[in-house]
């Protein structure tokens, strides 16, 4: 998942809400646009931070996911070990039995 939009969409996102705010409260200029300024910087730091925890999230997801697969590649080896066990025992008390008849 590509995460490197996130900040400059809740950066955006907060903006166009803004100026519409602005725009139906009949704002003077020079005050929305501090308003505006303001309201980019803090939500691009917001969205810089969501976007630091989701590729942790992410990042921890692959992880577990890879320690899932090596798991199960790991009990399907054991029980193909097991299995050729069982059938070399099985194969051994066959040959052992006729030798003795």
């Amino acid at each position: 998942m590509k995460t490197r939009y996130i900040p400059a969409g809740v950066m955006l996102t907060a903006g166009i809400v803004t100026c519409v705010v602005s725009i139906v409260q009949k704002q003077e200029v020079i005050r929305s646009l501090v308003t505006l300024l303001t309201v980019l910087i803090l939500f691009y730091i917001i969205g810089l931070i969501a976007k630091f925890f989701i590729d942790r999230i992410l990042k921890d997801l692959k992880k577990t996911e890879n320690n899932d697969a090596v798991e199960a590649d790991d009990i399907a080896e054991e029980a193909e070990d097991s299995e050729n066990i069982s059938s070399d025992v099985e194969n051994s008390s066959d040959s052992h039995g006729k030798n003795r008849l």
